[in-house]
């Protein structure tokens, strides 16, 4: 089978896309994540760039207070 998979860190994503976005680190509840337009943008990247299609996306998050409001979402 040829597909191609994504993992994503979150807490890199969030620390990461906030220095990007905001010009500096901010709290994970400081910030929302649209959901749907960053996993588009995954797909997309993923496929144009191996030339397969997406198998899935694997998003592995952990935080030592206990699930944050994101965990407890449904996506």
């Amino acid at each position: 089978m040829d597909r191609v998979a994504v993992f994503v860190d979150a807490g890199y994503l969030f620390a990461q896309g906030a220095i990007e976005i905001f010009g500096k680190k901010l709290k994970r509840g400081e910030m929302i994540l649209n959901h749907n337009a960053v996993t588009a943008k995954l797909r997309t990247f993923a496929e144009t760039h191996s030339n397969l299609r997406l198998l899935r996306i694997y998003w592995y998050d952990g935080t030592s207070q206990g699930p944050s409001s994101q965990h407890m979402g449904i996506i």
